[in-house]
């Protein structure tokens, strides 16, 4: 038989199949390739990922130092060895709903109200008459029991990063900023630093005033009930032995989701999130605890000052920023029923460091 010069053999379609088989297994190794650097990047640039839909803030792992830091925290239940003072001049109980300043601090207020007015029968009439709440981001004044004018205190807290990203957030947002903080890194560890200290001043007053922690973080109807039950409880009585009345506090509220509306702008979501931020928080943290004892040191640090060094060589806070937070957690002095007869109070509220 005659053949072509340029004849060749067909390939046989087992040869075909091989080849299709080898060319298969090159773009699935490419394509697993792609997808490990991926994944490597992202591990790297975020250990702790959430989402990042509007308003979304999830709670993240706690710091290495933050069980350190919540064992500083101090209450006072005992109606025999708590102060529950009435100043004179007042009629009704004078309770105390502090927190650092924040978003969070205020649906908490208001939920808190209605299960009061509850616990009243809706008589609004007879809850002003027994009691008066004053919410508040400022801390009671050094003293005795009598010096801060409260019957009673609330501290209400969350996880600490949480409560510093609501800080940072609420007053970025006060100051109008724009979306991207300029010294992020340095704002954080400010705020981080005052938020500390505001609860070194609570655990302070807690050593003889009625005061009870509320954790936003693990909220639910019983620990309202329990709440409601310390503020109604009258001077002298054991509020976790009272009886309940009124309307059942879960029929008004059955589910809590502070933490959800929670909203925080990316830039300081992914900081708090990020390795190096979480890092850097958790150095702060372990500064001001191994710096004042965890948090004994007398009188807690100013919040005017800069860091943990020395009264003498301390610096003062220059950023706008931390200025009005400082004022806005500083005692009020000139309040009604507040008397400052310690000097350092009187510093603090003018911002005069170092207090002379």
């Amino acid at each position: 038989m005659i053949q072509s010069r340029n004849w060749q053999p067909k390939p046989s379609s087992f040869s075909q199949r091989k080849q299709r088989v080898i060319l298969s297994l090159v773009l699935a190794i490419f394509l697993a390739v792609l997808l490990y650097i991926e994944y490597i990047g992202t591990v790297d640039t975020s250990v702790h990922k959430t989402s990042t839909s509007s308003g979304s803030a999830k709670i993240l792992p706690p710091l290495s130092n933050e069980k350190r830091f919540f064992d500083t925290f101090k209450s006072c239940l005992s109606p025999q060895k708590c102060f529950q003072h009435i100043p004179d001049g007042s009629q009704v109980q004078r309770i105390a709903i502090l927190s650092p300043p924040g978003t969070l601090f205020n649906d908490f207020v208001d939920i808190l109200k209605k299960a009061l007015l509850a616990h009243y029968s809706n008589n609004r009439e007879e809850m002003n008459a027994n009691i008066k709440l004053l919410p508040s981001s400022h801390v009671p004044p050094y003293g005795y029991g009598k010096n801060h004018g409260l019957t009673k205190i609330i501290r209400v807290h969350s996880s600490l990063i949480t409560q510093v990203m609501d800080t940072l957030q609420f007053q970025k947002q006060k100051q109008r900023q724009p979306k991207a903080l300029e010294n992020l890194a340095d704002d954080a560890s400010q705020t981080m630093r005052q938020v500390m200290r505001w609860h070194c001043r609570l655990s302070h007053v807690a050593a003889h005033t009625a005061l009870l922690n509320v954790d936003l973080s693990t909220f639910n109807v019983k620990e309202l009930d329990r709440v409601v039950n310390f503020i109604v409880a009258k001077p002298g009585e054991n509020p976790l032995a009272l009886t309940e009345e009124g309307t059942d506090p879960l029929m008004l509220f059955p589910d809590f989701n502070f933490l959800n509306k929670l909203d925080v702008d990316e830039d300081i979501r992914r900081w708090f999130q990020s390795n190096i931020g979480r890092s850097e928080m958790d150095h702060i943290v372990k500064d001001e605890l191994d710096t004042t004892n965890n948090l004994s040191l007398w009188p807690c640090l100013s919040f005017w000052r800069k860091g943990t060094i020395t009264v003498t060589n301390g610096e003062r806070i220059d950023a706008s920023i931390h200025e009005q937070l400082a004022q806005m957690m500083a005692p009020k002095c000139s309040e009604p029923f507040v008397k400052c007869s310690v000097k350092f109070d009187h510093c603090e509220e003018k911002g005069d460091i170092p207090c002379r």
